[in-house]
């Protein structure tokens, strides 16, 4: 059973890619920089006071809340299995080992399950690939369609039928897809708008042009990715602003800290982490990374990333940029 539980969560990890924009969360400040290990932990969470997170075990895995001034830890509950963790009004939501989506109080064993994995098989039979709550509304995402969940009339609405990309932006829900087209919807509303399309004229693809792909929220600005021509955009009060057109950038490798943006780049066998002050517009080279494979995380000045032989990695970053 734990060999079948470890399958699922490998699998929704490869197809999110780990930290894609589906799974933006906030970071964990600590005293001291992560261990290797610690770069399993994919969803993590805070408020003003206290880290929330949760470690695999030899029965299960464990949620703990963690108090940020003396690193107390707290464990919160036991489960067969737990990610996505998310962090709203107290509550803390995720997703189980029967595809269930929980909840349990931040501070006590208050607990609940919010919907019941058997009231989504009429939408899909996929399992969650990430979770977003704004506003009492849940923000469910399996096998790539986008639902929303109201937390108090319990309705549930197909929001677009291809969201591979999400973001949250106050009271505003992005996403992107197969269609190369970036949208934006104010999570009420019911139907999204377009706000960057592609020019797809005919069937020869090497033709098309303007094709929007990645993308990241970072301090109020949406930065992306875009093919034909290629380049990393800024866009910004409905104008985007070319940042980096470089031919190696990896489009997938878009990271937020510090209300900055950084990205890799590809050339040869040399990969480089880079930041992009919006600031004054300069762009850094900041890290070397050896044998980079894919990235992971940016947390308390350290680059966390897998490099080709499977091993976690660590390297230190500048904050003086």
């Amino acid at each position: 059973m734990k060999k079948i539980l470890s399958c699922i969560v490998l699998w929704i990890l490869l197809i999110t890619g780990c930290s894609s924009p589906s799974s933006i969360t906030s970071e964990v400040s600590s005293n001291k920089p992560l261990s290797p290990s610690d770069i399993q932990i994919d969803y993590l969470c805070e408020d003003n006071e206290n880290g929330y997170y949760y470690e695999e075990t030899s029965s299960g895995y464990e949620l703990y809340r963690q108090r940020k001034k003396d690193s107390e830890k707290t464990l919160i509950r036991r489960e067969d299995l737990i990610y996505n963790l998310t962090l709203f009004d107290n509550w803390l939501y995720y997703v189980a080992a029967d595809q269930n989506i929980c909840r349990v109080m931040k501070d006590s064993e208050n607990y609940s399950i919010v919907l019941n994995y058997e009231s989504l098989q009429g939408y899909a039979d996929e399992p969650v690939l990430s979770l977003h709550i704004v506003d009492n509304l849940l923000f469910i995402q399996m096998s790539f369609a986008l639902y929303r969940y109201d937390l108090q009339t319990k309705k549930i609405d197909e929001i677009y039928y291809d969201a591979r990309h999400i973001g949250v932006l106050k009271n505003d829900i992005y996403f992107s897809g197969r269609d190369a087209t970036i949208y934006k919807m104010d999570v009420h509303d019911d139907e999204p708008k377009a706000i960057l399309q592609p020019e797809i004229n005919g069937d020869h693809k090497e033709e098309w042009k303007n094709l929007y792909k990645n993308f990241i929220l970072v301090d109020g600005i949406l930065y992306y990715y875009k093919r034909n021509p290629d380049g990393l955009y800024r866009y910004q009060n409905e104008e985007s602003v070319l940042i980096d057109d470089h031919s190696g950038i990896n489009e997938i490798s878009l990271y937020e800290h510090d209300k900055m943006l950084y990205y890799i780049i590809q050339h040869d066998e040399t990969v480089k982490l880079m930041n992009y002050n919006p600031k004054d517009g300069q762009i850094t080279e900041v890290v070397t990374c050896n044998n980079y494979s894919s990235g992971s995380k940016i947390r308390d000045g350290y680059f966390y990333y897998w490099d080709l032989a499977g091993k976690e990695t660590r390297v230190q970053i500048s904050y003086e940029l």
